[in-house]
């Protein structure tokens, strides 16, 4: 057996990571088994020698100095197909790496820009990433998910026992001049900064508590507490959330990827409100963002497109129908979308849907005109 004398390893964004041999054991497994390869004891010997290797090295290694070792030991081993296989999977790899740059406008990927894939990355660029007034890109993914985790984190704090009276019974704090903008960046849960928008919102939450009387403490004694790490255990709150979205187990709904730890701030999808007996209009305009290739698309794709863009709409109508009627001068507006009638890339599923919205809304158009 080998002594595994290297530690640690250069990432190509410039982090140093602890060094795994069983990533290495992998890697070539997985290029032995594309060529019919089955023994992973073969690439647990092949992976010492590379370890062996790396030990002549007296600086920390970096990734592409460890990738040109493995194709090394595996050509001077008599592996040829199962390195060719490896090299093959590099310049995949590489390729994909350098489509992610051009899309996101940076120099290195991070960890969370690896566990999407491409197209995805287009959607986040295209709807939620930040950019500046020029439209420059201000913003990774890696940032985003972290903006709406602290966001979605700050009810829980607000509630915190500590400074919140579930019954109300405590007197009214005088209220305090406080500028978000000027603390950006200043106070952190946890290992998180919070910028202006995440402040906004913290006032927001404690004005109003505070005049339903549950603060008990002022908002200067709130914010002190903050800035001493007497809530950092939330930090845990916001690693949950941000683990979930990066590692796509879970996703919020559009308004909160697009609006937590941003201007509005706002995470709602929807609003319900009383539906009088006559209603002067109605606007339905929910969408989805499935895009994928068409080889892709599911059965089940299809449906849930078809069910949210049209037969969202038809039960909408239906059932808003009769107080239309009543108000005599009712409008409806439904949105659908320019791929309809352009044609784009990715969208088969989401254009069928609005496709035959735009039926519907020429269809209903004709039949509702003569109506009084």
């Amino acid at each position: 057996m080998v002594q595994k004398l290297v530690s640690r390893i250069k990432k190509r964004d410039g982090t140093v990571v602890v060094f795994d041999q069983k990533k290495i054991t992998s890697a070539i497994f997985k290029a032995a088994q594309s060529t019919g390869g089955k023994d992973r004891k073969i690439a647990k010997l092949l992976s010492e020698k590379v370890v062996e290797e790396l030990s002549k090295i007296t600086i920390t290694p970096s990734v592409e100095q460890i990738q040109d070792l493995v194709e090394k030991v595996l050509i001077e081993s008599g592996h040829a197909a199962t390195a060719k296989s490896y090299i093959l999977y590099r310049q995949q790899r590489a390729a994909i790496r350098k489509e992610k740059q051009i899309v996101l406008e940076k120099e290195d990927i991070d960890e969370v820009d690896k566990r999407f894939d491409v197209n995805a990355l287009r959607v986040l660029k295209a709807r939620y990433l930040r950019r500046d007034a020029t439209g420059k890109l201000i913003e990774t993914p890696k940032q985003l998910f972290t903006r709406v985790g602290v966001h979605a984190a700050l009810p829980d704090l607000m509630y915190d026992t500590r400074i919140y009276d579930i019954n109300g019974l405590q007197p009214v704090n005088m209220v305090e001049d406080f500028k978000p903008a000027v603390h950006e960046d200043e106070f952190s849960i946890g290992s998180y900064k919070l910028n202006r928008y995440h402040l906004e919102g913290l006032k927001r939450m404690y004005d109003r508590f505070n005049v339903n009387k549950q603060m008990k403490v002022t908002f200067s004694k709130f914010i002190g507490m903050i800035k001493k790490g007497e809530f950092d255990d939330y930090g845990n709150n916001i690693d949950e959330l941000y683990n979930l979205m990066t590692y796509k187990l879970f996703m919020p709904n559009t308004p909160a990827i697009a609006n937590f730890g941003n201007p509005l701030g706002m995470g709602s999808a929807c609003f319900v409100l009383d539906v009088p007996d006559s209603i002067d209009g109605i606007v339905y305009c929910p969408g989805s963002i499935n895009l994928k290739p068409f080889g892709r698309l599911t059965r089940e794709d299809f449906i849930n497109d078809w069910d949210l863009s049209f037969m969202g709409a038809v039960q909408s109508l239906q059932f808003m129908y009769p107080g239309l009627r009543k108000s005599g001068k009712a409008s409806v507006v439904l949105f659908s979308t320019v791929a309809v009638q352009t044609g784009m890339s990715y969208h088969a599923s989401v254009s069928a849907a609005k496709g035959a919205l735009e039926g519907l809304t020429r269809s209903l158009a004709a039949e509702w005109a003569s109506q009084d």
